[in-house]
Formats: structure tokens, C-alpha cells, sequence
């Protein structure tokens, strides 16, 4: 997304209106409002993409939960809404080709819960109908999964076939008057981690590194292959952008993350902290007045946006005027290390009020995630903090099987070895309970989608740890989960049933296989949608 404007979201009590901000100076004004569209139903907007020149916006948006998501458009010139949608888009970015048309995925399931089909990559010219847009990629034959992404006139695409392990890397020239498809590259699915195309040259991790390295090649010319940033021992390499100037990368320790700026040979130039517990975001880069601007959200701050001359030292405010309902001062938060049943040190980030008694009384709520190398940011939350001022404890468990400590932590949660990091959770929750964070009175649990399946496997397991237990939108039944929706594409970190000695290890965790009529379970407040594909089916 350029630069040429910037977006801002409010939330009221029904669906969050998106603003825009012309330049740096003006006031900002309202740009899509989706009660108008929508006005009995919820509707968030799921993402935004600007087009080259930023003179449309589309907004992604997801009605009453459902994973199908909807495309509207807006000509940012006249600020107003043009008469042009897409329907059914499911796991799909936007990716915009100049101001002329995007490029989407579409899904063609007819039965909510069968196997997801979202296997088609589809072209859509702004101001025409869905019917009529180009099919690109198919991949229906071959259930291969997609992904796309372009660099402004060049056109990326990604084929994965978990079948024969294999990802295909393909481009295309926008600036020829047909779409044509050039493969440069095919290997094992895990071995090479694109990152961008910038100037000629392809830019790659190669995963022979845990914490993350930066790598390129020439596009025409694979032999040409250098290493521009190397990894850093215990700095989880997380994101790359790019401009014309720098390279920004987003780096992950265990207390904070922090923005590195380097030339394109690989000259460090620059270092931005966040505090303590808080996560920093790279957002865009002025190349006429060399400015940065970057945000920091943290659990007991909003995000906050700033911006920073490269060769200054000093980072300015965006919107200093903005309502602080709690003092960040007020809060301690530790970011620690525990040992869990293997000896093995375990991240965890631990959020209370300054001065409380921690003598074992408290109440306390534990989440996770822990799957598909995610890793989940600090993030501001009005109640989340309420809990606390009135003396409640916040706890994230960083365990196996999420990235936080990189793809080796993955691997080792993932798979024939999910239930190690699922065990985690429950090592974690026993931490708490000897330190005199809490007491097993007191203890709460939640987590949501794959952090679901990790509350629902601690709920079965150790019923005695638990006061009460929260997971949100969690699969249960692991051993049909394959069957529906994106069940299938999951295998690689769940097991696959159809396999005897990967359905022993799934029966081992999942969670309705495991439940007895024998036990006195803790309270249990399960969430879910109407319009939750996927979770829901263990409901049924």
C-alpha cells in the first residue's frame, strides 16, 4: 500500500468505520462506512488494499463471521463507493493491477461444511461484472493450493501440492497486453521460504536457518545466489519490506521486538526498539523526506502510530491527542522462561497490576495458540485490562508448535509431536500454580482456533488445574476434522487419520475422543458462529 494516504479505523457499537487522512495535517474523514451496506448485520472490514496510484480502495469484508468475504470498491478521488462488489472470496488477499482490475481467489463450495475448493485465481476489471472475470490458475484437478501476491507491473504466483510435496513459483509481466505465467523456480515445500521481488532479483530465506536469513538471486539467473542478511542467534527474524532505499526487517526476542534497517548489500543503518512486552510493525516508507513510519501496540497501550527521518534519532507521534483510558506505568509486565516436563525452556509473558499481593489468590487467565508457526502480537484489549486493574493476571504461554522461537519450534509442535506442545500448556498452567500467580480456583483458560483445540486438550487432560475453561472456536474432533472444509490442507500439522501410526498420535489429543462420563469437568464456556465453518463441525 502506498503512502499517499493513511487509514484509520473507529469502533462504535456496531460495525468499525474506516477513515482516511489525506496528508499528515488534515483531519481525518470518513471513506466506508459498512452499516450503510449492511445495517442489521455485523460486518468487519477484513483488510484493505490501495490500488498503484491510490486511486481506489478495496475493502475485504466479513459479514456475521462467515469465512466467505465479500469485495467492495472505493474511489478514493471522489470519496465515494462505486457500484461494484465480489462475492464468495475465501483465503484470498486483493492484489491490485495498477488502477485497472485485482486479482482474488474464489471459493465454489455448495455445501458449507464440505472440503474447501478454493483452488481458482481469478482476474476482476474495476466497473465489470463478477461473471465475466478471467479464470487464471485452476487447480481443481489437482486440489493444489495458491497463493499470489505482485510487485507492482509483476504478477507472483504460488502452487503447493502437499501430494508430491512440492511448491511451483511462477510470474508474469503486467505490462504485456496478456497474462502469461513463467515458471523460475520448483522445490520441497519447506525449502525455500520466499520473500519478495525487488529490482530484477528475487529475495528468499533457504530454512537452513532457524532465526531467518535474507538471500537473493537474479530472476534470469539462479547461479547468481548471495547472502545479503544472515541470521541472528535468539532474533526471530519475522518480516521483510522493502522500498527503493532499505530493507526493514522485523525482529522478535524474547522481551521485544525491534525494526533493523540495512542497504540492499546488507549494511546495517538503523535499529527501532519497542518497550518491553510490545510489538513494533513496519507500515510504509516516504522516500522524498526519508521517513519511516512504523506503529507499536501493546496490551496495556492502543497502537500507536509514529514516524522517524533515518538519519534522526528521535521518533515523532502521529496523533498525539489521542484518549489513554489506562496508564501503561501502572502495569508490570514479565517476559520469562519456564522449564516444562522435558527441561526445556518455554517463553511466557506475564501481565499484572504493580504492587498486587502474589500470594497464590489471584485470578488468572491463561491463553495460547501454539500451531502453524503463528505467532501471535501484544495487542490492546479495554477488558483485558479492566480484569487486571481489579486484580486479575494475564498470561500468554508461548509453546510449541507456534514460530515464536522459529521453524524449528514449529516443527517441534507440529505433527506426530503436537501433543509436546500441547503439554506445554498444561506445564504452563502448573508454573503458574507453584510461582503464586494463581491457584487451581482461580485459574481460567482460553485460546482461540487452533489455541481451541490446546484449551480443549488441557480441559480433558488435567480437569483438577482449571476454575474455568474458555476456547473460541476450537476443533475437537481431530480424527474427522480432515473431512470438512480446510481440514484437509492441515494434515502436515495435525497428522493425517487415513495413516495408522498418525491416527494413534492424533487420538492421543483430540480433545471429544478423550471426554469421560467418569470426570466432574471444570465450568466450560464454548464459542463459536453461524457462520463458523469449521469449528462448528465439532458441534454437530
Amino acid at each position: 500500500m502506498g503512502l499517499k494516504y493513511y487509514f484509520s479505523s473507529i469502533n462504535p457499537k456496531k460495525s468499525p468505520l474506516l477513515f482516511l487522512q489525506r496528508n499528515s495535517n488534515s483531519n481525518f474523514e470518513e471513506v466506508f462506512n459498512p452499516n450503510k451496506i449492511y445495517p442489521n448485520k455485523n460486518v468487519t472490514i477484513d483488510d484493505i488494499s490501495t490500488s498503484m496510484n491510490s486511486k481506489y480502495l478495496s475493502c475485504s469484508l466479513r459479514i456475521n463471521g462467515s469465512d466467505k468475504l465479500e469485495v467492495r470498491f472505493v474511489d478514493l478521488n471522489k470519496n465515494e463507493i462505486i457500484n461494484d462488489s465480489l462475492l464468495n472470496i475465501k483465503f484470498s488477499n486483493i492484489s491490485w493491477n495498477k488502477d485497472e482490475g485485482v486479482f482474488y481467489k474464489l471459493n465454489t463450495n455448495k455445501s458449507r461444511f464440505a472440503k474447501d475448493s478454493t483452488f481458482k485465481v481469478f482476474y476482476h476489471k474495476l466497473n465489470t461484472n463478477q461473471k465475466d472475470d478471467e479464470l487464471l490458475f485452476d487447480g481443481v484437478n489437482e486440489n493444489t493450493e495458491v497463493d499470489f501476491f505482485n510487485n507492482k507491473a509483476i504478477f507472483f504466483l504460488i502452487e503447493k501440492n502437499t501430494l508430491n510435496n512440492t511448491k511451483k513459483y511462477y510470474f508474469s509481466d503486467l505490462n504485456k497486453s496478456k497474462i502469461e505465467f513463467v515458471q523460475f523456480y520448483k522445490d520441497s515445500i519447506n525449502s525455500f521460504g520466499f520473500i519478495n521481488y525487488y529490482k530484477g532479483r528475487i529475495f528468499y530465506s533457504s530454512k537452513n536457518y532457524n532465526w531467518g536469513e535474507v538471500r537473493s538471486f537474479d530472476l534470469n539467473n539462479k547461479i547468481d545466489d548471495k547472502q545479503i542478511i544472515p541470521q541472528f542467534y535468539n532474533n526471530l527474524l519475522t518480516n521483510t519490506n522493502f522500498t527503493d532505499k532499505y530493507l526493514i526487517c522485523n525482529y522478535k526476542s524474547e522481551t521485544k521486538t525491534y525494526l533493523s534497517v540495512y542497504d540492499y548489500e546488507g549494511n546495517f543503518i538503523k535499529k527501532i526498539e519497542s518497550p518491553i512486552g510490545a510489538n513494533i510493525n513496519f507500515r510504509d516508507f516516504d522516500e522524498e523526506k526519508n521517513e519511516l513510519y512504523f506503529d507499536i501496540a501493546s496490551y496495556t497501550n492502543p497502537k500507536k502510530n509514529f514516524k522517524i527521518n533515518i538519519s534522526g534519532t528521535k521518533a515523532t507521534l502521529l496523533n498525539p491527542n489521542e484518549e489513554i483510558v489506562y496508564l501503561s506505568e501502572d502495569f508490570e509486565i514479565k517476559c520469562i522462561s519456564f522449564k516444562n516436563r522435558e527441561n526445556i525452556d518455554i517463553p511466557i509473558k506475564i501481565l499484572y497490576k504493580k504492587n498486587i499481593n502474589l500470594d497464590g489468590n489471584n485470578p488468572c487467565l491463561l491463553e495460547a495458540y501454539g500451531g502453524f508457526g503463528i505467532i501471535k502480537s501484544a495487542k490492546y484489549d479495554n477488558s483485558l485490562l479492566n480484569f487486571i486493574d481489579k486484580g486479575g493476571i494475564y498470561v500468554y504461554a508461548e509453546i510449541r508448535g507456534g514460530g515464536e522461537k522459529g521453524a524449528e519450534w514449529h516443527k517441534n509442535g507440529s505433527g506426530l509431536n503436537k501433543i509436546k506442545g500441547l503439554n506445554d500448556f498444561i506445564d504452563a498452567s502448573e508454573f503458574l500454580i507453584k510461582e503464586k500467580y494463581t491457584n487451581p480456583k482461580k485459574l481460567a483458560i482460553t485460546g482461540g482456533s487452533h489455541g481451541g483445540l490446546v484449551v480443549g486438550y488441557a480441559l480433558i487432560e488435567r480437569p483438577d488445574l482449571y476454575k474455568l475453561v474458555m476456547p473460541k472456536v476450537g476443533v475437537f474432533d481431530m480424527i474427522n476434522a480432515h473431512k470438512y472444509t480446510v481440514g484437509k490442507y492441515h494434515l502436515d500439522e495435525f497428522g493425517n487419520p487415513e495413516i495408522e501410526s498418525e491416527f494413534n498420535s492424533i487420538l492421543k489429543y483430540s480433545p471429544l475422543q478423550k471426554i469421560s462420563n467418569e470426570v466432574n469437568y471444570p465450568t466450560t464456556i464454548i464459542f463459536t458462529a453461524d457462520n463458523d465453518d469449521r469449528s462448528s463441525t465439532s458441534l454437530l
